[in-house]
């Protein structure tokens, strides 16, 4: 006569969960290598960069700085403007985006952004300083991005 045995058998959750991690394991890889890609083919797309320093000096007077390593507006006065100006050449067809950073961002805006470079181009760079500005140096950067269309 056969013994009927008492123990449990153990359920199958140890195989389960090992395909478990086995399915994030592939999924996480995947998106990973989706990002590489990705990132490589942008990459591609990217011809170059050009950074710039932009400064000015709000004080009670004007002053004019014409140095040609910065977009420099100088001393403006607290509601007063100026404007810089800034050829770009390319030998071939480029798209071009603008982009700023720092203190002074919110007060410089380009005469275009977003457009397409053939040759040789100028672009304005306006700044109008507001009316309640402290006195002081205010600074930044502004990014000239250059790529393939």
């Amino acid at each position: 006569m056969k013994k009927l045995s008492t123990e449990k058998k153990p359920l199958r959750k140890k195989k389960w969960h090992n395909s478990l991690k086995l399915i994030l394991l592939i999924a996480l890889i995947l998106i990973i290598v989706f990002f590489i890609i990705s990132s490589i083919l942008s990459y591609k797309k990217l011809e170059g960069i050009q950074t710039l320093d932009v400064n000015v000096k709000v004080g009670d007077h004007l002053g004019f700085n014409l140095d040609s390593d910065s977009l420099n507006f100088g001393t403006i006065t607290p509601g007063g403007g100026s404007s810089r100006g800034l050829i770009l050449e390319s030998e071939k067809p480029l798209m071009v985006h603008i982009s700023f950073e720092g203190s002074i961002s919110k007060w410089v805006v380009p005469s275009k952004n977003d457009f397409v470079l053939n040759g040789r181009d100028n672009v304005s760079f306006s700044i109008n300083v507001p009316p309640d500005a402290n006195l002081g140096d205010y600074t930044g950067k502004v990014f000239i991005i250059f790529t393939k269309i």
